[in-house]
C-alpha cells in the first residue's frame, strides 16, 4: 500500500509541475510606450505575488490523485495497485488541470488591471 501512495504523490507532483509559472503578455490596443516593458515586469511579478499556480496544482492534483485511488480501489477487482494509478492519474489531471486553469485566470486579470493602472490601453 505504501508503494501505492507513494505512486500516487510522484503522479501527482509530475502533473502539476508541468504547469510551471508563465508570464501573461496582455494585448494592448495602440502603441507601446517606452514604459510598457518595464510596467510589464513588474505587473507580472505582482500578479506572480498574488498567484501560486504550483501550490493550487499540486493541491488540486493531490486531492484529485487521492479521490481517484479511492475510487479505483473500490471498484473491487483485483488488481487494486493498477486501478488506484489509474484513478490516481485521472484525478490529477482532472482536479489539477481546473486548478491551474483558475489561477492562470486569476493572473491575466491581475497583469491587465495592473497595466490599465499605469496607463497602457491594455484590452485583455
Amino acid at each position: 500500500m505504501k508503494t501505492v501512495a507513494n505512486a500516487m504523490v510522484t503522479i501527482a507532483v509530475l502533473a502539476a509541475s508541468g504547469c510551471a509559472s508563465t508570464a501573461y503578455e496582455p494585448i494592448v490596443d495602440g502603441h507601446r510606450n517606452e514604459s510598457y516593458s518595464t510596467d510589464l515586469r513588474a505587473c507580472q511579478e505582482l500578479a506572480n505575488e498574488h498567484r501560486n499556480v504550483g501550490k493550487d496544482a499540486r493541491e488540486g492534483a493531490l486531492l484529485g490523485a487521492g479521490l481517484g485511488a479511492l475510487i479505483g480501489l473500490a471498484d473491487g477487482s483485483s488488481d487494486d495497485v493498477k486501478d488506484a494509478i489509474a484513478g490516481a492519474v485521472i484525478g490529477a489531471a482532472v482536479i489539477g488541470g481546473e486548478a491551474i486553469s483558475e489561477a492562470y485566470d486569476k493572473n491575466q486579470s491581475i497583469v491587465v488591471s495592473c497595466m490599465q493602472g499605469r496607463g497602457h490601453r491594455v484590452v485583455g
